[in-house]
């Protein structure tokens, strides 16, 4: 269990470093959504990152629960099309709503993807197989 939550902080940590300097390089590709978005200091910072959380919790979940492996190249893969999923799911977004300018849509999915590839080869980094984390407890 603590090794669980270790690997929970660490990919939470990875995703904001990586999700923060995703934003900074690609900031002028979504300074058309500017408009549509919340201004930073009354975004809802708390829920955020609460959502975020969740969502590196469901990933660690499948990764446990269904890859489970300390090979890199099954961490990226599984990665990939975790990032495919998100990404897809976030371009329902961008097709369905009028209003949402469709400039950074390319950028975003490919974020999705590239992001949760790195994480997933972390995720195979920090592995171990439940015979050496049954010890951990």
């Amino acid at each position: 269990m603590k090794k669980y939550a270790l690997d929970v902080i660490i990919a939470y940590i990875v995703f904001f470093a990586l999700w923060s300097g995703y934003g900074m390089v690609f900031m002028d590709k979504f300074e058309p959504m500017m408009a549509v978005m919340h201004p930073m200091g009354h975004m809802n910072q708390n829920v955020v990152i609460v959502l975020h959380l969740i969502q590196t919790l469901a990933m660690l979940w499948i990764w446990h629960n269904g890859v489970g492996s300390n090979d890199v190249k099954k961490g990226v893969m599984f990665g990939v099309v975790y990032g495919i999923l998100i990404g897809a799911t976030d371009m329902i977004w961008f097709y369905g709503l009028i209003e949402l300018p469709q400039d950074p849509k390319t950028v975003q999915f490919v974020g999705h993807v590239v992001i949760s590839a790195v994480v997933g080869a972390v995720l195979a980094k920090l592995y171990q197989s439940p015979d050496k984390a049954i010890d951990d407890l």
